[in-house]
């Protein structure tokens, strides 16, 4: 059952990150919003909550919540889109959001080359 909050890929085309915003109804059908890039020269972009790096780990520049191109969309067909595949429940960053840094190594001595490996012409005698 899919519940309100959740969030999903690959709903249309672009791949907006899409967010329910309800539970199904007694009709069995979701409110459902996508995340796009803010675009301030495009008239059906003034009427959208604005969002900022921060705002949610899955933004990466500034977005908005679109609510002309909401969707009412059935329960049903999320769950069976979701059991083929074709709709996935999105991670919680970006997919280009870069990986936290690697954790410290433990601070260990440095590794001492053999006598053998450190002269040249001292010639190896464990080789055949």
């Amino acid at each position: 059952m899919i519940a309100p909050g959740e969030t999903f890929l690959k709903l249309d085309r672009w791949n907006h990150l899409w967010f329910a915003l309800s539970g199904p109804a007694a009709a069995g059908l979701i409110a459902m919003v996508n995340l796009a890039t803010h675009k301030p020269e495009r008239p059906d972009h003034e009427s959208c909550l604005l969002l900022g790096i921060g705002d949610h780990p899955y933004i990466i520049h500034e977005s908005c919540i679109f609510f002309r191109g909401a969707r009412l969309i059935a329960q049903d067909e999320l769950e069976q889109r979701k059991s083929i595949r074709r709709l996935s429940p999105a991670r919680q960053s970006h997919p280009r959001t870069p990986p936290p840094p690697p954790s410290p190594r433990p601070n260990r001595p440095p590794r001492r080359l053999s006598r053998q490996a450190s002269n040249p012409r001292r010639p190896r005698l464990d080789v055949l």
